[in-house]
């Protein structure tokens, strides 16, 4: 009889230790999942601020541009509201609005390219975990279930 306490003894520090190692699993794995959610949102904050660079540069860009582009008017001796001066600038500035619409565009689909797979990744941080904690909990039940009947048997 003392031996099967001694099993029985065992099988509790055994349920137990399975059942800990399931939690921690499952606290580890919402760890991972917070981590990635905030590196995803450091990386959407720099895809941001990158296409904010990129949308003034080619801005500063057309600045200058057309101010050479006046300057050499200038030089030529042509009225810059001539007709067709007026629509080389206009035609300038439609290429430059499509160019800053076209980074605006590129940064938000990035942005959301990086939100989506961050939050897929953090789900499957978030599975893992679960299954871990089941894993545990059904080995601390099985070695529960395994020690009654061993004990019954004697």
């Amino acid at each position: 009889m003392p031996w099967a306490m001694i099993a029985a003894g065992g099988a509790l520090v055994s349920a137990g230790m399975s059942y800990k190692a399931g939690y921690q699993a499952r606290q580890a794995a919402k760890l991972n999942a917070k981590r990635e959610e905030v590196r995803g949102r450091m990386e959407a904050e720099q895809r941001k601020l990158r296409a904010q660079q990129q949308h003034a540069d080619r801005f500063e860009v057309y600045i200058e541009d057309d101010a050479t582009n006046i300057a050499i008017v200038g030089i030529t001796g042509r009225d810059i509201n001539d007709r067709s001066i007026q629509a080389m600038r206009d035609r300038q500035e439609e290429v430059v609005a499509r160019d800053l619409s076209r980074i605006d565009t590129q940064a938000d689909m990035e942005i959301d390219a990086v939100f989506t797979q961050s939050q897929l990744t953090q789900s499957r941080f978030r599975q893992q975990g679960s299954a871990a904690y089941k894993q545990g909990m059904a080995q601390a039940i099985n070695s529960l279930t395994q020690s009654a009947s061993s004990m019954e048997q004697t």
